[in-house]
């Protein structure tokens, strides 16, 4: 599990940048993990305080996170 750090994010697609490349980061640590003991890592189940994550957010969801982070 990784936390992106998004405070500075004006927009949706800064946002999503942002977690495109801590998840890049995590897949690295993983295969490495992998790599060096052979193993899958740890695994845990996804809370309920956590969400539900999703692959596409509706364009109407988009332009109203836009509007409050205050970009385009």
């Amino acid at each position: 599990v990784r936390e992106a750090d998004v405070t500075g994010a004006r927009n949706v697609s800064e946002v999503r940048k942002l977690v495109d490349e801590s998840q890049v980061e995590l897949l690295g640590e993983v295969l490495r993990y992998v790599l060096e003991t052979g193993k899958l890592p740890p695994r845990r189940s996804q809370t309920e305080a956590e969400g539900r994550q999703y692959f596409t957010m509706h364009p109407v969801l988009v332009d109203a996170l836009n509007r409050r982070l205050g970009g385009s």
